[in-house]
């Protein structure tokens, strides 16, 4: 079982590499769990945000309204991205990518181009570009992988075929049906059927009753225990045993007999002659002979210099010599021939074979032991439970299903199924999963801990740890980060000393040049170098910029405002005064009387009568009229009704009309009023503009501007930092910087950052943090995904997956049932899988392959070596039989 690493794999969002079929199905049923990921945020490998000054025709382009329609156009990148609800495309020179999630997903990349089409969950398709296809039946575990010249079916864990040039195969496991052929030859094995064909000959057999073969001058027929024939052609010898009938010929010799009755024979001009019963026995032979036959009733024996043979028809036949040994009994019998070293042979349900580089004992159909003395290795099995195996590089120990146990030279692994996984590497990797509740990962540099809802990960870079889905911490050099939803909220930056704390609707934020704080619709307040504002609304507005010595103060009715020219006090409507920095006053008390003290000026208006003096003219009025001209100015009242106001070289005008309307203009300011409602003041670089209580509209034209409607709506738009915010209670906060958008959809949705780096939470399923170098992506409990630098991670229920970037490679786990592995990094075509285990197997080390059947490793034929330099190959599972040499190591 192998132990999560901490590697990234490259992203490839058009399916530019090929997986094995089963690793294919797993990431397309993957992607459909990442719905979310795809919405929320932007592509990975998006590219940053266009210059300040790039053309426009360059800049990328997005219009919709999330979650019914988004488009997004990139011309740089020649990329179009759109969003309809659940159907998704995007196109881009690279290929194309359509999904209707979760059902239709098809992917196509490359020149020529390489499509993919799923059908979750139930079909994949895919066609390369040199005109080969791939069929997926996913709930099948069912394959079909098709070329020019080649075809693959498979059906797992039941079948396996396959044809290719001068090659083909058909496997049914375990034993039930097995066929291969290659251009040596091919082999078939049906239950106790066996067939073999070679270029030298063929051999076949009917366990236990019939066994047939030619082998170039020699062949042999068998029919047990009625008959035997064997013929060698080149030393001209046959022996024929059908029942009681016997024949041999060797040379110019002959034997004939029909047991226990008769038997004659010549030798060399010598004769041999027995009659029985009860006993006779003839031979003519030169002085000196050491044979003999003796044969008494069903009893045949036979003495020569180098071969003895005893027989009791039909029961017992036992032939032995120096080097070779053979017995048949109705119950079995056995096999031996030193020359060789070759000891074989079954006793009813017991078999044995012996050759020097293997041997196995089986008693049928329960227990079987395999051992390679030359490797070290032993197998015991206990069909179907129990399975143990030994050797200098693997020890395995297996309770079927319940435990698992598995000791390779750097890694152990322990499986107690369904609750525990266990592994241990010598590199200092280690695993403890104790399914579900506990999960610990851990290497030298990293450790992953996971107890039920709670986990923690250390990694030299970075320290989290939370409680999913309500609590998550993250520490790192840059910043430390605090989630407790639906509450809190903590951030440190620890570069700009800029700390952010959100308490259900209270935040506070501050930095080394002041803080920002707030209740949500209640209360907001900031203090900074530039800038300080206080808002309770509706009653309390204070704002003020300190260098420039502006501020303005709205308590209800009561105003207060300040500038280097002027200050102001206003309780609107009734009351008004004013003190300049020239020593001019004024004072008004709607509608009794306006009073004003200027150096060279006197005014006082009063309901019924009132003057000015003044060094440029003078004034006066008496009810319901009033008039005032001076050299540039001119005033006309019509009481009750209003006045006006001008100046022709100040071009400064003024106007006020009951009930409540004044206006006021000059050079670079306007100002509207209609007390209590509205009010509107304009300058050169401001805009101020009220219609009380509910619109309130602050233009700093230089700095930011704020808009608010009471208590629907708050924007806030700050050009200094080039950000814009929006707020609409009682939770929807929206803000707009350069390089992304924040969102907080309070408690439900926390988005905060743009294309290189954001945190999204959809509370409180979905969790997705993206950095520079790396991203982390959580939809739980079902779906994980860890993008780094040099790997990418991905689990799906009991699935893991995990590819290299820099390298290609890959390992595959579906557990408990099968791992897959591939490292790049010294031979791109290196593969190695296990089903179960490593009960079954294949695994390939250059042009070296090998496939393991009941955890016995069995040598397969080297694979050709590539005439050219080709691409990395299209990595796929291999066929489980091939070779001439798995055919003749088979027992």
């Amino acid at each position: 079982m192998p132990v999560a690493s901490h590697q990234r794999l490259p992203r490839s969002p058009h399916l530019r590499r090929a997986w094995p079929w089963p690793a294919a199905g797993v990431a397309l049923a993957a992607a459909s769990l990442g719905l979310a990921l795809l919405l929320l945020s932007a592509r990975a490998n998006a590219a940053p945000a266009d210059a300040p000054n790039s053309p426009a025709a360059s800049s990328p382009r997005t219009r919709g309204v999330l979650p019914f329609f988004w488009r997004s156009q990139d011309p740089a990148r020649q990329r179009t991205t759109t969003i309809a609800g659940p159907w998704v495309s995007q196109h881009d020179p690279a290929g194309s990518t359509q999904v209707l999630v979760p059902i239709f997903w098809r992917f196509v990349a490359g020149q020529p181009q390489t499509r993919t089409t799923a059908l979750l969950p139930l079909f994949v398709h895919r066609r390369r570009a040199d005109g080969s296809t791939l069929d997926v039946a996913l709930p099948l575990l069912a394959a079909l992988d098709r070329g020019p010249r080649h075809w693959r079916a498979t059906i797992l864990p039941l079948l396996w075929v396959g044809r290719a040039p001068g090659r083909q195969h058909l496997v049914v496991p375990p034993f039930l049906f097995w066929h291969q052929r290659t251009p040596e030859g091919d082999t078939t094995v049906f239950g106790p059927w066996y067939l073999q064909r070679r270029t030298t000959g063929w051999s076949t057999a009917l366990l236990p009753v019939l066994f047939a073969g030619r082998h170039g001058p020699r062949t042999h027929q068998v029919l047990f225990p009625i008959g035997w024939h064997f013929h060698d052609a080149a030393a001209q010898r046959r022996t024929l045993l059908a029942g009681p009938l016997l024949y041999r010929r060797e040379g110019q010799q002959r034997l004939v007999g029909l047991l226990p009755l008769f038997a004659a024979g010549r030798s060399g001009g010598q004769r041999h002659l027995a009659i029985v019963p009860p006993l006779f026995y003839r031979r003519d032979g030169g002085p000196g002979s050491r044979q003999w036959l003796l044969w008494s009733g069903p009893y045949l024996g036979l003495r020569e210099p180098q071969r003895r043979l005893d027989t009791i028809v039909p029961i017992y036949f036992h032939e032995r010599s120096a080097t070779r040994q053979l017995l048949l009994t109705p119950i079995g019998g056995l096999h031996r021939d030193t020359t060789r070293g070759l000891d074989r042979g079954l006793w009813g349900p017991y078999v044995w074979y012996r050759r020097p580089d293997l041997r196995a004992r089986l008693l049928l159909p329960f227990f079987v032991e395999l051992e390679r003395p030359a490797a070290g290795a032993r197998t015991t099995a206990l069909l179907p439970l129990a399975y143990r195996h030994r050797s200098p590089t693997l020890d395995v120990d297996v309770l079927f299903p319940l435990l698992w146990r598995v000791r390779e030279p750097t890694r152990r692994s322990l499986v107690v199924f369904p609750f525990y996984w266990g592994v241990r590497e010598r590199e200092g990797a280690r695993a403890d999963v104790l399914f579900p509740l506990y999960w610990h990962l851990r290497d030298p540099q990293r450790s992953t801990r996971v107890i039920g809802p709670f986990f923690w990960r250390r990694t030299p870079e970075v320290t989290s740890w939370g409680a999913a889905p309500l609590a998550y911490f993250r520490a790192d050099a840059q910043r430390r980060q605090l989630v407790v939803l639906p509450l809190f909220y903590y951030r440190h930056k620890l570069a700009s000393s800029e700390r952010l704390w959100v308490c259900g609707p209270f935040y506070w934020r501050s930095e080394r040049a002041g803080y920002a704080a707030g209740l949500v619709s209640l209360f907001f307040q900031r203090r900074s170098p530039d800038r300080h504002y206080t808002v309770v609304p509706p009653l309390v507005w204070h704002f003020a910029r300190p260098q420039a010595q502006r501020a303005l103060s709205i308590f209800g009715p009561l105003a207060y405002w300040r500038t280097p020219e002027r200050r102001a006090l206003a309780l609107a409507p009734i009351f008004y005064s004013a003190v300049d920095r020239h020593g001019g006053r004024s004072v008004a008390v709607a509608p009794l009387f306006y009073w004003r003290k200027e150096a060279e000026r006197r005014a006082l208006l009063t309901p019924l009568f009132g003057f000015e003096r003044r060094a440029a003219g003078t004034s006066w009025y008496a009810l319901p009229f009033f008039h005032w001209r001076g050299p540039h100015r001119t005033w006309d009242v019509l009481l009750p009704l209003g006045f006006r106001a001008r100046d022709q070289r100040s071009r400064h005008g003024m106007l006020f009309t009951l009930p409540g309307y004044f206006a006021q203009s000059r050079p670079g300011r306007t100002e509207h009023v209609f007390f209590p409602i509205f009010w509107r003041l304009t300058r050169i670089d401001q805009a101020t503009t009220v219609v009380f209580p509910f619109y309130w509209d602050l233009h700093d034209r230089h700095v930011d501007r704020t808009t608010a409607i009471f208590p629907f709506f708050l924007r806030h738009r700050s050009l200094a930092r080039r950000t814009t915010s929006y707020l609409t209670p009682p939770g929807v906060w929206v803000r707009q910087r350069p390089h992304g958008t924040d969102t907080v959809v309070f408690p439900v949705v926390w988005h905060f950052g743009g294309k290189r780096r954001s945190s999204t939470v959809g509370f409180p399923l979905y969790w997705d943090f993206r950095r520079p170098h790396r991203r982390s992506t959580v939809v739980f409990p079902f779906y994980w995904r860890f993008d780094r630098r040099e790997h990418r991670t991905t689990v799906v229920l009991n699935t893991y997956f995990r590819r290299d970037k820099q390298t290609g490679g890959y390992d595959l786990v579906v557990f408990p049932l099968l791992q897959a592995k591939q490292e790049r990094k010294h031979h791109p075509r290196d593969l190695d899988v296990k089903v179960l285990g490593g009960l079954f197997g294949y695994q390939r080390q250059g042009r070296q392959r090998t496939l393991r059947l009941f955890f016995v490793p069995i040598r397969l034929a080297d694979a050709p070596a590539p005439a050219t330099p080709a691409l990395p190959p299209v990595a796929q599972l291999p066929r489980p039989l091939g070779g001439r040499a798995a055919a003749a190591s088979a027992p």
